[in-house]
């Protein structure tokens, strides 16, 4: 059995074996069912997350913010609107903005809490700083299942407009419009997940276990995958062009530019059918009617 494979059975059998850190909310007055939804949905996404990184956690501490002014004096900076929540370290803290805050839904804002609880538990394990902002990103949206069709959509346009995002400009998050994130936040995901699809399940726990044992991240991923940097991201964005190149199809508009013609068509082929039935009839009438004369 190779290292690696060993380190998934250890995940697996620590995962077993261990108990649920504690969760502490603090809400604001009135905010109580909001607080159990929250808890809720931590205690639904731990069994699906790492749980090596549950081993360096003591108790997972969120904040439930319901103005803009709480929420920027607990994160100390002015984030653009589109931010929902941010993990504060060495505060080890998730503060979220409220759903009416956020104008999100439940199910929504619960992706972000699971998403922040992925950064916490990430974060813990191996400092964030130590690992690009694609890697945190795209570990985040994956676990917490936010990489779906939307976002899949979102890279397919950017391919056929030649407009991805290079990784690197992903360090300046936080300067993007809501446009510029989305995108790219769905590239981080996509390539976690080319990781986990090429590599197996558990590359990028692997890479960040290498990590804790004092490699940086490139060192780390060259271990794991027996590949240098520079050729993963050649290969991802392979990946990429191959496998989401038409995805943007799906898309409901353009599922309707492509519907619409089609009906238009088909009316106009129906509507010509019909005129032509009609004016056979009245042929064949006229015929009748004249051989009528001429018998008379």
């Amino acid at each position: 059995m190779t290292p690696h494979r060993i380190f998934i059975v250890l995940i697996i059998t620590y995962q077993i074996l261990m108990a649920t850190p504690p969760i502490k909310i603090v809400h604001p007055d009135g905010y109580e069912k909001l607080a159990e939804f929250t808890h809720t949905s931590i205690l639904n996404a731990l069994p699906n997350v790492p749980a090596i990184w549950q081993m360096t956690t003591d108790t997972i501490r969120i904040q439930i913010v319901a103005r803009s002014a709480d929420f920027e004096e607990a994160v100390g900076s002015d984030l653009p609107q589109w931010v929902g929540a941010v993990t504060l370290f060495p505060q080890d803290l998730m503060v979220v903005r409220s759903p009416d805050l956020s104008r999100s839904t439940l199910r929504e804002y619960r992706k972000t809490v699971v998403h922040e609880l992925i950064h916490l538990l990430q974060g813990q394990f191996v400092p964030l700083n130590l690992t690009p902002v694609w890697f945190n990103e795209g570990l985040a949206l994956y676990y917490a299942g936010e990489f779906d069709l939307r976002e899949q959509v979102v890279i397919s346009k950017a391919l056929i407009r030649n407009q991805l995002i290079p990784l690197i400009k992903l360090e300046q998050i936080l300067k993007f419009s809501q446009t510029q994130a989305d995108l790219a936040y769905a590239e981080s995901a996509s390539l976690i997940e080319f990781m986990e699809n090429v590599y197996g399940n558990g590359t990028a726990v692997a890479i960040l276990a290498r990590m804790r044992n004092g490699e940086n991240f490139e060192q780390a991923v060259l271990k794991v995958t027996n590949c240098e940097y520079d050729d993963l991201m050649n290969q991802w964005q392979t990946y990429v062009e191959k496998k989401y190149n038409w995805i943007f199809l799906l898309d409901i508009q353009n599922i309707l530019w492509l519907i619409i013609p089609l009906i238009a068509f088909l009316a106009y082929w129906s509507i010509r059918r019909r005129n032509k039935v009609t004016l056979e009839q009245w042929n064949d009438e006229e015929i009748n009617e004249n051989s009528d004369e001429q018998e008379i």
